[in-house]
């Protein structure tokens, strides 16, 4: 792979030459047989999903080809720097100390604040007690946020951080971390072996923990939790399990909860009644936490039991948004925008954004529904969200008589950023639709409120073809199920560059950033509006175009200069303030 000749690939989508339809920009990061960055001799021999920060810097785990193991590199496009390897240093451990493994994938935020846990050797380390570390900082400037063996604040004196399956970190937007620890000690058993702690190194204040009574329970206690996220406020959301003799069973032991350390709360629990429906239907079981966001908005997807509750109308979904919790919608209730006689047949798969946009999963039954136009995604301001895509409908800026399918798999492979774009995937049906080119990765433009292509199966990469089987492989493309400000990794970052690993039909496979190039969009806002004309004038002055940005995108037929030509393109393009 050469990153000097293909640095900035600009490939249209899009058919014809149509001003308002984007370009979209296709940057090489790495590629299997790469030499590895920072190891002279050692090639990549294996590339796992690659995370994006807020100024386009990449961070990606990879296998090396000389069976050492695996590293960490971190870096813009074309200046990829180690971070870490097995055999490598550890950043604040003495001299001789060694990486002997490396756990996961990382993390990274929007700030660039990475986060990293390992496994090491050497002197002074004991095996099993106090050789696993997590951790923390910037590029150049990591530092061991937590090793094994370090007392656990918050807890009773002698309980230790331990690590047996579980020492990570979730990272927020502005590099604030959760840890997620195992715990050791006299007084810990099975029943409160793991907790989670919030706040600098100097401070950290533990916000959750097994055993620990749970809040608007009555006395219950935590057994578990899952789905864990963690917003830019240094909150926390999760779905809990509860255990308690006598005050818990099988009909009230899971529920959702949010806050932060002084104020956790319950949001739902199964056996309550359910919010906002009639007396005697209760919440039935959890399932399964996906969405928070920066403000503490939160939606949640459970069963339902009790008076009047049968197969056709059991599952629900709610949102608290801006303090105030809604009925998103229940099974059985009508759809009449879509056909009079058509019902909810579930509803759920929830993902929201910072600014409390719902992203959601329907699903459709009644007359004249069946398995081509079934399924649909919902979005639109927790208030008010609106049938976005559905099976069946026209694939956007495809050729016509081409038509979505396999909108089901959607809410599995969706990432999110705080801004409002949205990154998916569906197969497609149609003329010219074959196994090979039938999976199309989707952007949903914030601005323009509309779907556009971003990249196909079977398009030509690097001169090699790009190879995607099914919408379910793009499960391990990017970091999806994430709403953009929930702690979760990303692939998708806020100025709408997305980070992917694309698998080609040769064998080998690559990392990408791809981001949409809009014609005319000079300050890069993704709108065309009169700011943008004050670099259509500077450029236009010039004979050539001028080597800073915003010329580029103002040569809309890329002839090296600006003319009449591309002041009439730029009239079409022009979108107004959004």
């Amino acid at each position: 792979m050469s990153l000097a000749a293909a640095f900035l690939a600009l490939l249209c989508i899009t058919a014809g030459d149509d001003p308002r339809t984007p370009r979209v920009q296709i940057t090489p990061i790495l590629h299997t047989g790469d030499q590895a960055p920072g190891i002279p001799g050692v090639a990549i021999g294996y590339l796992f999903t690659p995370q994006i920060d807020g100024a386009g810097n990449v961070l990606i785990s990879a296998l090396l080809d000389d069976g050492s193991g695996r590293a960490f590199f971190y870096g813009p496009p074309g200046s990829l720097a180690l971070i870490a390897r097995q055999g490598g240093p550890t950043p604040d451990l003495p001299p001789g100390v060694t990486f002997s493994g490396l756990i996961g994938a990382g993390s990274l935020a929007e700030s660039g604040t990475i986060a990293f846990t390992g496994i090491f050797q050497g002197p002074g380390v004991t095996p099993g007690a106090d050789d696993v570390g997590l951790w923390v900082g910037t590029a150049g400037e990591l530092h061991l946020a937590v090793r094994a063996g370090d007392p656990a604040p918050g807890t009773e004196s002698g309980t230790v951080h331990r690590y047996n399956g579980t020492f990570a970190a979730l990272l927020n937007d502005i590099g604030e971390s959760l840890l997620y620890t195992d715990l050791a000690g006299p007084e810990v058993e099975e029943t409160n072996d793991r907790g989670m702690w919030v706040g600098p190194p100097e401070n950290r204040q533990l916000i959750w923990r097994e055993g620990m009574e749970a809040p608007g329970t009555g006395g219950a206690r935590f057994a578990w939790a899952d789905g864990i996220k963690f917003n830019d406020a240094g909150a926390i959301a999760f779905r809990g399990g509860l255990v308690r003799q006598g005050v818990v069973d099988h009909a009230n032991n899971e529920g959702y909860w949010a806050g932060g350390v002084i104020d956790l709360q319950l949001v739902a629990r199964e056996g309550d009644q359910a919010w906002g429906m009639p007396i005697g239907v209760l919440y039935g079981g959890a399932m399964g936490f996906r969405a928070f966001n920066g403000s503490g908005d939160v939606p949640w997807a459970m069963s339902l039991t009790g008076e009047g509750v049968t197969p056709d109308n059991n599952r629900a979904l709610w949102v608290m948004c801006e303090e105030q919790s809604r009925v998103v919608g229940r099974k059985g209730d009508s759809v009449p925008e879509v056909r009079d006689g058509v019902e909810l047949h579930s509803v759920g798969s929830e993902l929201i954004n910072a600014s409390g946009q719902l992203f959601y999963s329907v699903k459709y039954r009644g007359d004249p529904i069946d398995d081509s136009n079934a399924w649909a995604m919902h979005l639109g301001a927790c208030d008010n969200p609106q049938q976005t895509i559905r099976d069946g409908d026209p694939a956007p800026h495809l050729p016509e008589g081409t038509v979505l399918a396999f909108v089901g798999i959607v809410p599995g492979i969706t990432a999110m950023n705080d801004v409002g774009d949205i990154v998916t995937g569906t197969e497609i049906v149609g003329p010219d639709v074959t196994e090979d080119n039938k999976v199309v990765v989707w952007f949903h433009e914030r601005v323009r409120a509309e779907w556009f292509p971003l990249l196909r199966s079977g398009a030509i990469v690097e001169d090699g073809v790009v190879s995607i089987p099914s919408a379910v492989d793009l499960i391990t493309a990017y970091w999806n199920k994430t709403g953009g400000s929930d702690g979760q990794r990303q692939s998708f970052n806020d100025p709408g560059q997305l980070a992917i690993k694309l698998e080609f039909l040769d064998g080998t496979h690559g990392v990408f950033a791809l981001r949409f190039s809009w014609p005319g969009d000079g300050d890069r806002d993704a709108d065309v509006d009169f700011a943008d004309f004050g670099y259509f004038q500077a450029c236009f002055a010039a004979s050539e175009v001028p080597p800073f940005p915003g010329c580029e995108t103002v040569d809309f037929d890329g002839n090296g200069d600006v003319d009449l030509l591309d002041y009439d393109r730029f009239l079409l393009a022009l979108t107004g303030a959004r």
